[in-house]
């Protein structure tokens, strides 16, 4: 249920990100941590990608949520996530 995507091909990860609902985004990861591998963690829910190629990161540097890109468990996972901070600075006019 967790790796499964609505018809725009997001995930419950792309749908905390983009409503930038940190309570949620706990939830899913609490989920995960219990029911998923580390591979379907890191590369299926993490950086599983939407139907136009998008990253639940993605989505959170679009629309500003810099507190979905700093979440304390899963920054520190993803190298990737400074790269999208950064992107996120950018979109918001912070840097």
């Amino acid at each position: 249920m967790l790796l499964c995507t609505d018809n725009k091909g997001w995930t419950a990860w792309h749908v905390a990100a983009i409503k930038g609902n940190l309570r949620i985004l706990q939830q899913v990861w609490e989920w995960a941590r219990e029911k998923l591998t580390t591979y379907e963690i890191n590369y299926e829910l993490l950086l599983g990608i939407d139907n136009k190629g998008w990253t639940a990161w993605h989505v959170a540097a679009v629309r500003g949520n810099l507190e979905i890109l700093q979440h304390k468990e899963v920054a520190f996972r993803q190298p990737i996530t400074q790269y999208y901070t950064l992107c996120c600075y950018r979109v918001s006019g912070r840097v």
